[in-house]
């Protein structure tokens, strides 16, 4: 569908009221403020404040860092701001110092934990000859046989030892420090078998010690939570309304505040903001509004990750929400897979983090398809558990499954050159722009279908007409240009592949555990371990491919035909 129509508004008001009406802005959540100066502050009480909930969030963000991040939380109404401040003052002195100190500690320990694991690997390439010998002289490399240096190898090198004394202890150790490495052995004060020992003793104290940290950090996170997401979310609120006015064109006396809003909230500012003079301006440049209900909020996410529709434009989620899963479950194609697919959209539900819970809707759509395809081609963790086909058998009739992918292929490029007319036709394109731009492709292939049932005349004069406009439009290189639509639809027999794909392997997976059952005594559980092994690798792999490839003939094959990016989302400025 087109995205939806936005009011351009201008709100004139006296910079005496100017803090108030942003106030009231923030409580309505309507407008999309947009910036129309990059003028710094001129208000010194403001920018001080500023400046000062800036701290305040610096700390709190360091807490988010140290302790579990927080989670997102909703507000109604801000509270005074200096209230607030010294509201998360005192909470921050009263906390922050303890966490501060418990979060370094643990790092600290991290680090040197990294620094003893690399001693110890060290240590452990070191030959057994030297392992007994106190604070010995190490070299890596080959050299000339001397008197006072010996060869000594280990499994992976070799290393010349010092073993004179005295001054000639010193002349060697210079002599080979000039043609070799010598081996950082500073750390060690005794033997190599001592130092080891050490170092895990040692090790063993500072984990026990991290894992002490860890569990007094996640008691503070428990206890401070709650307060601390509060007291985050008021302050990041403030801090946007101190700070909004940067976006403004003010003067002396009056402030501008411009932005967009929908169509149907232009009387709630007028009637909720009297202190306010509102106009509507013409258009320009609008952010774009998108439909968060529905089907439309999980797979918004898949259209996101390309790009935001330009205002006017169509916005292709409605599409995405039906193909993807369709190309999704065609390409995994088996019940088992379906089913775990499922587990993990459940398993993602489980989580507290909101921002994976979006997640799980396309999960759950894509499993069910994935089941239906199972269904539809015998695929039951390969022939693991049988399952009569109620459409084809992959390797058998793969010509139905390849006619099937470019029939698809067909179906999704004709919808995408269908909206593409459309667009031409509701942004008010000339005729002859929208003809050029739209038709040329569809006209060639209505000429190849009516080639291919014989309708000679027709066909090749529809094959011409489509030449003639692809030359007006682009010269001689248009006609030339039509041989990438046909790799485009090509490109839909990735489907067949990845089908194919997915069910050789599992079907491969069945065989060898099957050949590894006859293993005397422990057939069993090699059938059963590489069963287990065999089948997560394939439905991990699998799954990748499927999510990525899915999202490949939207973003490379589909949205070329159509989509108008670069847009910036409609987002009102609003209260958490």
């Amino acid at each position: 569908m087109i995205t939806p129509e936005l009011k351009h508004i201008k709100l004139i008001v006296s910079n005496d009221d100017k803090r108030q009406v942003i106030r009231k802005l923030h409580s309505l959540g309507t407008v999309h403020i947009t910036e129309t100066s990059t003028d710094e502050l001129d208000d010194d009480t403001s920018l001080q404040e500023a400046r000062t909930v800036s701290d305040l969030l610096l700390s709190f963000k360091y807490l988010d860092r140290a302790l579990e991040p927080r989670s997102p939380q909703s507000i109604d109404d801000l509270p005074p701001l200096q209230r607030t401040i010294d509201e998360a003052q005192t909470f921050l002195d009263a906390h922050l110092d303890d966490v501060k100190a418990l979060h370094e500690d643990k790092q600290d320990l991290k680090g040197r934990l990294d620094d003893y694991d690399e001693q110890l690997s060290i240590l452990d390439d070191l030959p057994e000859a030297v392992k007994d010998i106190e604070n010995p002289i190490l070299f890596i490399g080959e050299h000339e046989e001397r008197n006072g240096v010996e060869t000594v190898q280990s499994s992976q090198q070799t290393y010349q030892l010092i073993t004179a004394t005295g001054t000639r202890k010193a002349r060697l150790t210079k002599e080979l420090q000039d043609n070799l490495r010598r081996v950082d052995l500073s750390f060690v004060n005794t033997t190599i078998t001592e130092a080891r020992e050490e170092l895990n003793d040692e090790k063993q104290r500072m984990a026990k010690t991290i894992t002490e940290h860890e569990t007094k950090l996640n008691d503070l996170t428990a206890k401070l939570s709650p307060k601390r997401d509060y007291l985050h979310t008021v302050l990041k609120a403030h801090y946007d309304e101190l700070t909004l006015p940067n976006k403004f064109q003010a003067n002396d006396d009056i402030t501008v505040i411009e932005g967009y809003c929908e169509p149907n909230t232009v009387n709630d500012l007028t009637d909720n903001i009297p202190e306010a003079t509102l106009y509507e301006a013409t258009p320009d440049e609008a952010p774009t509004k998108l439909k968060q209900d529905g089907v439309n909020k999980s797979f918004r996410t898949v259209t996101s990750m390309y790009d935001t529709p330009r205002y006017g434009a169509f916005d292709p989620t409605g599409y995405i929400s039906l193909f993807y899963p369709l190309f999704f479950g065609f390409m995994l194609a088996d019940i088992g897979y379906g089913m775990l697919v499922l587990l993990t959209a459940l398993l993602i539900e489980t989580q507290t983090q909101t921002t994976t819970k979006q997640y799980t809707h396309i999960l759950t759509v894509s499993g069910l398809s994935t089941i239906l395809f199972g269904i539809a081609f015998g695929s039951f963790f390969g022939e693991l558990i049988p399952a009569t086909p109620l459409w084809v058998q992959p390797f058998e009739e793969s010509y139905y499954l390849l006619k099937a992918s470019l029939i698809l292929g067909l179906i999704h490029m004709n919808i995408g050159w269908t909206t593409n007319l459309y667009q031409h036709i509701t942004q008010r394109q000339p005729l002859f722009k929208t003809i050029t731009n739209t038709l040329p492709l569809p006209i060639i292939e209505a000429g190849a279908i009516l080639l291919y049932y014989q309708a000679y005349t027709t066909g090749i004069t529809l094959l011409i007409l489509a030449t003639a406009l692809l030359v007006k439009r682009d010269g001689i290189i248009g006609v030339l240009g039509t041989s990438d639509y046909l790799g485009t639809w090509f490109s839909y027999a990735r489907l067949l592949a990845l089908s194919l794909a997915t069910t050789g392997i599992a079907l491969a997976v069945n065989v060898i555990a099957s050949m590894m059952y006859s293993i005397p005594i422990i057939g069993g559980i090699t059938y059963t371990a590489f069963l287990i092994f065999g089948h997560t690798f394939n439905y991990a792999v699998n799954v990748l491919s499927s999510t990525i490839n899915a999202a490949r003939l939207h973003y490379v094959e589909f949205f070329d035909l159509f989509f108008q990016g670069g847009g910036t989302q409609f987002t009102p400025f609003k209260l958490p």
